[in-house]
């Protein structure tokens, strides 16, 4: 992020991101043997400012970037950086929580939010998805299609020769 950057704002933002993410704000635990999904209505942002030369930044983001705690809310943390003229957002997410789609809407959503905007509440979450999931009519449908491809598959396969960079070894191997 380039130009003077109000730090306090921008812990404010993603404040509001995880209020507005559930998956942000997940915990799991393991209730009667089920691991079940925790979603908090309070949490604690992990926010670390530092001001730093640029010879500091590698040595601090390896430090940032570590293991969370499942049983532990939100799966996110968030470290600024500022050096000379620059800031640098660093966010650790749990990939349990967010994979690059997700973070790609975090970006979006960070810079709208800083630039004042007010986004409307997400229709879904991503319990929506699971729940849509484990549905009735979405296990029949998922039936189908087991069945369709166990169908398709049954008996002897042909061999996929498949143009390789490399000449296929004499001997089969099943190494690599």
């Amino acid at each position: 992020l380039n130009g003077k950057l109000d730090v306090k704002k921008a812990e404010s933002v993603l404040q509001e991101i995880i209020g507005r993410h559930e998956a942000l704000r997940t915990s799991f635990d393991v209730v009667s043997g089920d691991v079940v999904q925790i979603i908090h209505d309070t949490w604690e942002l992990e926010f670390d400012y530092q001001k730093l030369p640029s010879d500091g930044i590698r040595p601090y983001v390896k430090q940032f970037i570590r293991p969370f705690h499942l049983d532990k809310s939100p799966l996110i943390r968030a470290g600024l950086i500022t050096y000379e003229d620059r800031n640098l957002l660093l966010l650790d997410v749990h990939h349990i929580a967010a994979d690059g789609v997700s973070v790609g809407i975090i970006r979006k959503e960070f810079n709208a939010l800083y630039a004042g905007h007010k986004l409307k509440q997400p229709p879904l979450q991503y319990k929506d998805y699971s729940e849509w999931q484990v549905s009735s009519g979405t296990k029949e449908a998922l039936k189908e299609q087991e069945e369709y491809w166990l169908k398709r598959l049954r008996g002897d396969l042909p061999i996929l020769n498949l143009q390789t960079d490399y000449e296929r070894p004499r001997v089969k191997s099943f190494e690599g």
